[in-house]
């Protein structure tokens, strides 16, 4: 395979993971999003999304993309959405930038907050 070939498969593929990112941010949007009651007690609902990995702990990475960064980006879309979608909601994030934080320290920070529901990375 010449060069401008193997560079061809490799875009193609980041274009199949970039829509796949989208299919899944929109899908857990929509999820999460019914789970959020639409009543008074909704200002007690506290979702905590864990994007996972970052800082010196890269995840997988392949093609270019980091894993880090790719579940990063997910998890403040989803937050972006959910906050512009619904409303009678917290949502807190495990990490917004790209720092190490020990998975412990990530459940820890979940359960002190006093979060509903916990969103882990499983892309």
């Amino acid at each position: 395979m010449t060069s401008e070939g193997r560079e061809t498969v490799i875009r193609n593929k980041q274009s199949r993971f970039q829509k796949l990112c989208i299919y899944a941010i929109l899908l857990l949007s929509v999820v999460v999003g019914c789970l959020i009651p639409t009543t008074a007690e909704a200002a007690a609902v506290r979702i905590f999304i864990d994007p996972g990995h970052g800082g010196s702990d890269p995840g997988a990475s392949a093609n270019g993309l980091k894993e880090k960064d790719v579940t990063l980006d997910i998890a403040l879309k989803t937050r972006d959405i959910l906050n512009n979608s619904y409303s009678g909601h917290t949502i807190k994030l495990s990490r917004t930038s790209d720092v190490t934080t020990s998975l412990a320290a990530r459940t820890n920070m979940a359960n002190n907050w006093g979060a509903n529901f916990f969103y882990l990375h499983t892309y």
